[in-house]
This record gives structure tokens, C-alpha cells and sequence, in this order.
């Protein structure tokens, strides 16, 4: 019964699901095309990693006092990674060359992997939830 409700809904929405991503990007009619070596990304949700930190122990360390040895425990915690995922929207003239140089092309529609803080990647404020970054940061290719 769910099958049905959600195969009605993806129709009402005009989505195909014999399409491929590329195909999807290309319909979605975004009226912006990146230039020069930039690159037009969507981010992935974020994801969690469990990471084992070294912390202080504020237990042990409550009456010690400036210039005691403290003490630390390691404590294990879900946290960010340090790289993110995201689809590629729309690439640049120039980027496209680079890309097309390699011997694993990015393409539009390929999930990508990029450092979360890349410096010279901003917000494109004009297209939902999209960030413009130079094809250099981009990292990884996600696939076979």
C-alpha cells in the first residue's frame, strides 16, 4: 500500500525513476551555468563518524590547581567528518576540460567528495542549498 502511495506521489512530483541523474539535473532547469574552473555543487546531508577524543577529566581535575599534570580520558563520540559529499549540478568551461583530462571524468550528476571547509567554496544563495567551488577541491569521485 506504501509502494503504491509513494510510486503516486514521485508521479505527481514528474519524476521518472528510469532517468538517469544526469537527466534529473538537467530538468530540474537551473538558470545558472557555472564558468572558469567553478563548479556548482549540491551538499549532501552530513554525516557522523564515531572518533575516539582525548579530553580533560574534570572529575580528577577539580582540585588541581596552575602548573599540575592533568589528567585526561579517551571517550568515544559520534562527530562530523571532516569531508562531505554532494552532487554535481553544473560544471564550468574550463573545469570540464580538467575533468575530461582525467582518467575518472567528474560529470554532472556524479557524487563527489570535498573538504567541508574548503576557503574558497561559497554559498550560491540564488539557487536552494547549492555551494560554487573550484573543481581543485574537489577530492574524490564516489563510485566504481
Amino acid at each position: 500500500m506504501e509502494e503504491k502511495k509513494s510510486a503516486e506521489k514521485e508521479l505527481k512530483l514528474g519524476i521518472d525513476n528510469n532517468a538517469s541523474d544526469k537527466e534529473i539535473i538537467e530538468n530540474m532547469n537551473i538558470p545558472y551555468k557555472a564558468l572558469d574552473v567553478k563548479v556548482l555543487i549540491k551538499p549532501l546531508p552530513v554525516e557522523k563518524i564515531k572518533k575516539r577524543l582525548t579530553i580533560l577529566d574534570e572529575e580528577k581535575n577539580k582540585d588541581k590547581g596552575y602548573g599540575d599534570e592533568l589528567a585526561t580520558k579517551k571517550v568515544t563520540r559520534k562527530v562530523e567528518t571532516d569531508f562531505r559529499k554532494g552532487v554535481v549540478l553544473n560544471i564550468g568551461g574550463r573545469a570540464a576540460k580538467l575533468f575530461a583530462d582525467e582518467a575518472w571524468p567528474v560529470n554532472i550528476g556524479d557524487t563527489v567528495v570535498f573538504h567541508k571547509n574548503v576557503v574558497n567554496s561559497s554559498q550560491f544563495d540564488l539557487f536552494k542549498d547549492s555551494l560554487l567551488m573550484n573543481a581543485y577541491d574537489i577530492v574524490a569521485k564516489v563510485g566504481k
